[in-house]
């Protein structure tokens, strides 16, 4: 979920728990009140991984390459050159 939306959302959620105190309106405030409070884990959630902690990732980013570039698949097409992983048995 985008930043915007969840901190909107938080704020929202925020704004009719305090309407529902000041007004003891328990059909209001318990819903928002529980928003409220899984708004604020969102939150402290986005914060604690907003940017990713930077390592020497020299090795993670060419290992990610290599995935990425198929390096660890096995070819879904198999071509006249390559062999089959399961040889078909003759009947």
């Amino acid at each position: 979920m985008p930043f915007l939306l969840s901190f909107i959302l938080f704020v929202n959620g925020a704004v009719w728990t305090v309407y529902a105190v000041f007004t003891t309106d328990l059909f209001i405030g318990i819903p928002n009140g529980t928003g409220f409070v899984l708004g604020t884990a969102q939150l402290v959630i986005y914060a604690m991984y907003w940017k990713p902690k930077s390592s020497s990732s020299t090795t993670s980013k060419e290992t990610t390459y290599n995935l990425e570039d198929g390096w660890q698949h096995q070819p879904l097409i198999l071509t006249n050159n390559s062999t089959p992983l399961l040889q078909k048995r003759e009947a």
